[in-house]
């Protein structure tokens, strides 16, 4: 047999799925209300939320009181049913997050991510633009044998012509074209000079620059080269000169360094005619012929014929000798051309 209800509980005051029971005066009740409500009457919601009150809700996620209880729900950026939340990685879950920041990669966060330029470029308006790195310090590049060249995120060193090397600072060394190329200087009248940076062709000793091609330079029209102008000559040769002296001298042609050769002493048979004798005469010599001789066909030395002037007289015969002549006289005469009459003679008579 059911218990009879109070009589205070007949009109079911206690809403909500609250309970009603009668108290002992038999006049008043007490409600005992569900989960969810509070009140005389349980008609007031017990708001889950407040601080403390709903501690099974995740701490990243949004409590919501509703109607005799409360939901839990994972906040923006995080993934879950609400009493247990772990961060989403929107950068794992949507490629294209970041794809309206252009060079940007996506950076997750907790409960969010963000877009963060990548090395190179800096945010501008919302966009990531490149940083120029050669206008701070020529980003690093070597200014005086190099140069900085900016590139899309990032820059390039380079060093200039002739330089070699990485083209940051103080790396960038001289190249010796010169050891580099043989050919650097393909005139085989110049030569080589390696520069910071290039090169040279500079005309070799003997040579000079005209219009760009290295030409002889004539010594020999300068002071005579430093050669003897007495007794030598200068002769210009590609590049330089030579001093030569001149035919009767020796010595190496310079200045004062031409001596007269002593061709009889150096040649006993400078004057091959037995009847001549060698004198030696500046630069040369000549062949004198003795006494006795002259000149005669064919350079060589004739003997003289003494007679042939008549030099006897008085009818004396003249006998030619060697650088002389001898007169015979006639009975009557004496003396070297018979000019002398003798006691016998007879003009005396």
């Amino acid at each position: 047999m059911a218990t009879p209800r109070p009589a205070a509980c007949l009109s079911n005051p206690c809403r909500n799925d609250g309970v009603c029971v009668g108290n002992a005066d038999g006049e008043t009740y007490t409600c005992i209300c569900a989960d969810g409500f509070w009140g005389q009457n349980c008609l007031r919601d017990v708001d889950e939320c407040t601080a403390g009150s709903a501690p099974a809700c995740d701490v990243t996620a949004v409590c919501t009181n509703v109607p005799g209880s409360f939901q839990c729900a994972c906040a923006q950026g995080f993934t879950g049913d609400g009493f247990s939340c772990v961060d989403l990685d929107e950068c794992t879950e949507d490629a294209t997050a970041c794809d309206d920041v252009t060079n940007a990669d996506c950076v997750n966060t907790e409960g969010s991510f963000r877009c963060v330029c990548r090395d190179g470029y800096q945010e501008s308006g919302g966009q990531c633009t490149d940083i120029d790195e050669c206008a701070v310090q020529s980003g690093g590049c070597d200014v005086d044998r190099g140069q900085c060249v900016n590139t899309d995120g990032g820059r390039t060193c380079q060093c200039l012509d002739g330089y070699q090397g990485d083209g940051t600072i103080n790396n960038c060394f001289d190249i010796d074209e010169c050891a580099e190329d043989a050919a650097a200087c393909p005139d085989v009248t110049s030569v080589c000079v390696n520069t910071a940076g290039s090169f040279r062709c500079a005309c070799r000793e003997g040579y000079q620059d005209s219009g760009g091609q290295c030409a002889d330079v004539d010594e020999c029209a300068v002071q005579s080269g430093g050669c003897d102008q007495d007794r030598g000559r200068c002769v210009n040769t590609p590049g330089s000169r030579t001093c030569q002296c001149s035919n009767g001298y020796q010595g190496d042609g310079t200045v004062n360094n031409c001596f007269d050769i002593d061709e009889c002493a150096a040649n006993a048979n400078a004057c091959p005619d037995p009847n001549s004798r060698c004198e030696n005469t500046e630069g040369s010599f000549r062949c004198e012929c003795k006494d006795g001789y002259t000149d005669g066909p064919a350079g060589f030395c004739a003997e003289i014929d003494e007679c042939e002037s008549g030099p006897c007289a008085n009818g004396g015969s003249c006998v030619n000798l060697l650088s002389r002549y001898l007169c015979l006289c006639d009975v009557g005469w004496t003396g070297d051309t018979c000019q002398l009459p003798t006691l016998d003679n007879p003009i005396f008579g």
